[in-house]
């Protein structure tokens, strides 16, 4: 057969310059589009071809289930092939369940294991999307970055800012908690231990930490300073 446009369809991606089957192959078989698809009879009743099995029926609700997303406002398979496709889709979701349900405890453990191990990998991603989630959760201000929190960590000596405990891991604190509109960014972050982050929670810095054993004046005023806080109000702009 000639390779000409006249029996070829063109393809620029293909060396020739025309696509491998001939228009009559490609045709036969090409699933016909949903204009092709429906046809009148000879009895002069709409009919259209299941896309499973390839035979036709009227194209009403009877033989075909309605869907409102298809140009013809019907299913592309008839009733019988969409019943052994929901049938075939059934079976195996249902082995699937059966699979996770024997193997439920290996299954975690190995989910568990790559989680601690993308974990050890990038420890400030996981507390900075942590964070984030909080934050957008609550529909608040969220930009405090990695490199903003290791500033933070030199700028208190990696120590609490509460208690000056020298700390390996210390967490992000909200010095004004979430749950009273406080941001995740630079201006509402301060480096603490666990075991200070856990005691203040929610309340009001200017009410907790005075009365804690560990207060100390000099401390107080590094983190409101740090914090741009002059007589109990935040003079520089928390969102940024």
């Amino acid at each position: 057969m000639p390779l000409t446009a006249e029996y070829y369809t063109r393809n620029s991606s293909n060396k020739t310059g025309f696509r491998a089957e001939c228009k009559e192959c490609r045709h036969n078989n090409t699933f016909p589009k949903w204009k092709t698809a429906i046809k009148i009879d000879s009895e002069g009743i709409l009919i259209k071809m299941c896309s499973k099995c390839k035979q036709y029926f009227p194209a009403t609700t009877d033989y075909f289930r309605a869907n409102k997303y298809e140009k013809t406002g019907l299913e592309c398979r008839c009733k019988t092939c969409a019943k052994e496709h929901d049938s075939l889709t059934y079976n195996r979701t249902e082995e699937k369940k059966r699979y996770f349900t024997a193997n439920k405890d290996k299954i975690i453990s190995l989910k568990k294991a790559y989680i601690k191990e993308c974990y050890k990998k990038n420890p400030q991603k996981f507390f900075n999307y942590a964070h984030k989630r909080k934050a957008l959760k609550n529909q608040l201000p969220c930009n405090f970055s990695i490199e903003e929190w290791e500033d933070c960590k030199k700028h208190f000596n990696t120590e609490c800012a509460y208690c000056g405990t020298k700390a390996s891991c210390l967490s992000r604190d909200h010095f004004v908690p979430i749950t009273k509109q406080g941001e995740y960014t630079k201006n509402n972050i301060i480096p603490a231990c666990k075991t200070c982050n856990s005691s203040k929670g929610n309340k009001d810095f200017f009410n907790w930490y005075e009365k804690q054993p560990f207060y100390q004046a000099e401390r107080e005023k590094k983190i409101l300073e740090y914090l741009g806080y002059k007589d109990g109000v935040q003079q520089l702009s928390i969102s940024i």
